[in-house]
Formats: structure tokens, C-alpha cells, sequence
């Protein structure tokens, strides 16, 4: 949860992931697809919601 919300960082990378997988490729990643990239920031998610501590406001 974000330190002060209920709101898991889950959800926000999920949001992320589903709009700027086709922003990265066409940056610097042609060789794979918005899908696979979206695939790897969805893991990153699930890797986040496992491990990472409350995230503070700034």
C-alpha cells in the first residue's frame, strides 16, 4: 500500500503497463512486442505487491 492510502502500487503499474507498453517498444525496444512488454511489467507488479514495503508519500 502506498504509506497513508489504501491504494496497492498493484493496480498503478498495472495502469501503466497498459498504456505505455506500446510507448517503450516504439522507443528503444522494436524487437518485442507491447505484449511482452506488458507481460514483463505485470510481473514486475506481482514481484512488487510481494516484496516491496510501503511506499512513502514524497
Amino acid at each position: 500500500m502506498f504509506r497513508g492510502t489504501r491504494v496497492p502500487p498493484g493496480p498503478v503499474f498495472a495502469t501503466l503497463a497498459d498504456r505505455l507498453a506500446g510507448e517503450i517498444v516504439c522507443l528503444g525496444y522494436p524487437q518485442l512486442s507491447p505484449d511482452e512488454i506488458k507481460m514483463a511489467l505485470q510481473q514486475a507488479c506481482r514481484l512488487l505487491e510481494r516484496d516491496a514495503p510501503l511506499m512513502s508519500r514524497s
